[in-house]
């Protein structure tokens, strides 16, 4: 076994199984990048500065989604980046594509790059200057900067940072809960919903804003929730700067802890938290009807499919479901818990590397495994697939359950895995 692409649990090491370097980035693409995530501010429009080979995915990206009126370019020569100011270029190709528009949007979503850190762009001279010069507009102060992540914030968690940054609070606070941060909406027989419905509020979601006028008033919400990790900074930002009460409630799927959020959600409402034992029996039963069900089949598990990919492994190893893989390159500091008892219970369960260099030419014949995730059926080279990312919104008790529906359905049924896994952003309008 090649330990630079595949060790057992028991001999890994925490946070990081695999050495970092160089990266492989497989012709995977179900998850959003930030050109879906910003789509989801209504009527705003995304302005990237960078080269041409660049701004050639980003563009790629919009036209897959229909949205090319939602999105602009100025691209920067080499010239540019070497003899000439990168402020001024930056803040006169902005201004530029602003005057041709007939009508300015409400917001502007910018988007320097990496060469904005090496040349020092004073990127406070040129918003201080486009907001005095284009009043009506909301500057929306994103990144694409993908050097910066192993450092800093990712560029993801900049977007959904800098996305909630103009909301202004609201003195006036509606008996509303917003979920925000993440790009699946939540399932709606969740638990979530009904102990929302019960204490007298209303959920609200981002995808539910039809304007930007209603997206502005996110402010006014009586309480915020996020479940995705690298929304929950700027959420818990804008939820702090608003004074509007925050929950973090990731996808747990151990009872434990799905108890201990909904308790948490539950005392926030202020209501009596319901008895969670017939829900509890009811996952046990469909977990173990799962396992008659598809047998012995092997399964793999990958990171993009669900954010606590170590914690649905043991849970459905607890429940003798043959799990003998898990797509990831990290553990995240959630699943630490669960990592040691999967290293002390389950020593021989294999964690795969995804952007190994090796990865590229490593053999993908497990075309037996059931996989739960885009990237754990492409690496396996199986048309045996769950087709959801980042949790598909299926949260607590009910969520898992369902869950245990798709899983059936997705060893009865075989998915066309080369057409499908090259598509971006799954859920997302497509052209293609």
């Amino acid at each position: 076994m090649d330990k630079t692409l595949a060790v057992r649990i028991k001999d890994a090491a925490y946070p990081n199984p695999f050495k970092p370097g160089l990266e492989f980035n497989a012709p995977v693409h179900g998850s959003w990048n930030i050109v879906h995530i910003g789509m989801q501010v209504p009527e705003a429009h995304q302005i990237y500065i960078c080269a041409d080979n660049c701004m050639r995915g980003v563009i790629m990206t919009a036209a897959e989604m229909d949205m090319l009126d939602r999105i602009s370019g100025v691209v920067l020569e080499e010239h540019e980046m070497v003899s000439e100011d990168i402020t001024t270029v930056t803040l006169e190709g902005i201004r530029e594509l602003l005057g041709k528009f007939d009508k300015l949007p409400p917001a502007v979503i910018v988007f320097p790059v990496c060469v904005h850190h090496f040349l020092n762009c004073d990127l406070e001279y040129v918003y201080s200057n486009l907001e005095k010069e284009f009043p009506g507009v909301v500057f929306i102060r994103a990144f694409m900067d993908p050097i910066m992540q192993k450092l800093h914030l990712t560029p993801e968690q900049t977007l959904r940072s800098a996305m909630l940054e103009g909301v202004p609070s609201s003195d006036r606070k509606e008996k509303t809960v917003s979920v925000l941060g993440c790009d699946m909406p939540l399932y709606k027989d969740s638990e979530i919903f009904e102990l929302i419905d019960k204490a007298g509020y209303k959920v609200r979601e981002i995808f539910d804003m039809g304007s930007f006028e209603e997206y502005m008033g996110l402010g006014s919400s009586s309480l915020n929730i996020c479940n995705y990790p690298t929304g929950d900074l700027g959420v818990k930002t804008f939820s702090d700067r608003c004074s509007i009460p925050y929950l973090y409630l990731p996808f747990a799927v151990l009872p434990e802890e799905i108890d201990e959020y909904e308790r948490r959600l539950s005392d926030a409402l202020g209501i009596e938290l319901p008895d969670m034992t017939a829900l509890k029996a009811e996952l046990d039963n469909a977990l173990d009807d799962l396992r008659a069900y598809i047998h012995d089949k092997p399964v793999a598990i990958d990171y993009t499919a669900h954010p606590r990919p170590f914690g649905l492994a043991y849970l459905l190893l607890e429940h003798g479901i043959n799990v003998r893989k898990v797509y990831a390159d990290s553990v995240s500091a959630e699943e630490k818990d669960v990592f040691e008892r999967l290293k002390t219970e389950y020593p021989d369960l294999l964690i795969e590397a995804t952007i190994a260099p090796g990865c590229r030419i490593a053999e993908r014949k497990d075309s037996d495994y059931l996989a739960i995730g885009q990237k754990a059926a492409w690496f396996c080279g199986t048309k045996n697939f769950v087709n959801i990312i980042e949790g598909a919104g299926l949260y607590g008790y009910k969520g898992l359950i369902r869950l245990t529906e798709l899983i059936k359905i997705a060893y009865d049924n075989e998915s066309d895995t080369e057409d499908i896994v090259p598509r971006k952003g799954l859920g997302c309008l497509s052209s293609i």
